[in-house]
């Protein structure tokens, strides 16, 4: 059986004045790639890669495999991570990403943060600004976070991006607004932050939840070396069994009503007096085994990686079945 292993190639990456600032952050490295490849050698498939450019369409066309693993991000756009999973509906080829719909949908935090409000997952007071003047009706007390609406991988998130003042505010939202985009301002979460990692279809399981620490540092993306790890990931975090449960329960909640399927990751991160809300999901998590928190997990739920890259081609098998 043929996988196509599509992904982002960084080493063709050259920015151009439409790319958004920190582009190619979420991509994975080449030493990445290449031992996702091999894992997928290991479960006995014919490895085809393929980078996501311009000449994807054609190559998926000529290789025709049996399945895609689909770890692409996209380059630009609210939809980016959307067109991989398409054309493979196009051509009625499995992925192992969840479809076209839930990744756009996750990929806008204050969609998110709508259904899980909706759903009675907490989640952190929030405002959206996609006019600076907007700003003027704000009402959320400080201290405030401000973050991209459309971005992950801490795309755009830098060390002042806790702001505490209307004039620091402005300035950090002047500045997503002219290099990236839509800014999502929420109330600022000061307590451990914590992470849900989640592997299936329609019952999916979850591996242990973990805590992220950055020593009190904001984590942007210098915290996310790719060389080595910056930040400590403990898991199981210390946290109560039942603690961990309502974590648990919170995500399938949204990992259902997104319709996502084969793997996602929440993220949750707790307030002053310790109460925890939710912050993102990311339906494409890093699949690193040298640096992602998503496959620390999977190794602290028994799972090698071989098998985790194994169990997420069988998922997208599993999901063209039925």
């Amino acid at each position: 059986m043929k996988v196509a292993l599509v992904y982002d190639d960084l080493s063709r990456l050259a920015p151009g004045p439409e790319d958004p600032l920190d582009v190619g952050s979420e991509w994975e490295d080449a030493r990445t790639i290449a031992g996702q490849a091999a894992a997928l050698a290991a479960n006995g498939y014919t490895v085809a890669s393929i980078p996501y450019d311009t000449h994807f369409f054609a190559a998926l066309e000529n290789e025709r495999p049996d399945c895609v693993f689909n770890i692409a991000e996209g380059r630009r756009g609210k939809d980016r991570e959307s067109i991989v999973p398409a054309i493979c509906r196009s051509l009625d080829i499995p992925c192992t990403s969840s479809d076209a719909v839930g990744l756009g949908l996750s990929l806008d935090k204050d969609l998110c943060k709508h259904i899980a409000h909706a759903h009675g997952v907490p989640t952190p007071d929030w405002f959206v600004v996609r006019r600076i003047k907007a700003l003027d009706s704000l009402a959320l007390p400080f201290p405030l976070f401000v973050k991209p609406n459309f971005e992950g991988s801490s795309m755009g998130i830098r060390p002042d991006s806790i702001v505490r003042t209307a004039e620091q505010l402005r300035e950090r939202v002047a500045w997503l607004l002219c290099k990236i985009g839509p800014a999502l301002v929420e109330t600022y979460m000061p307590g451990p932050e914590l992470t849900v990692g989640l592997l299936g279809n329609d019952d999916p399981i979850a591996f242990p939840v973990a805590e992220v620490r950055t020593a009190g540092r904001v984590y942007d993306k210098t915290m996310k070396n790719k060389d080595k790890m910056e930040e400590e990931i403990v898991c199981p975090a210390p946290i109560a069994p039942e603690s961990a449960g309502e974590l648990v329960a919170w995500s399938k909640t949204l990992f259902h009503e997104l319709g996502l399927a084969g793997m996602a990751r929440f993220d949750f991160k707790c307030d002053a007096a310790g109460k925890p809300g939710f912050l993102e999901v990311n339906p494409l998590p890093g699949m690193s085994r040298y640096y992602s928190v998503f496959t620390f997990q999977a190794q602290a739920a028994s799972l090698t990686y071989e098998q985790l890259i194994g169990r997420i081609v069988e998922l997208a098998l599993e999901r063209r079945r039925k």
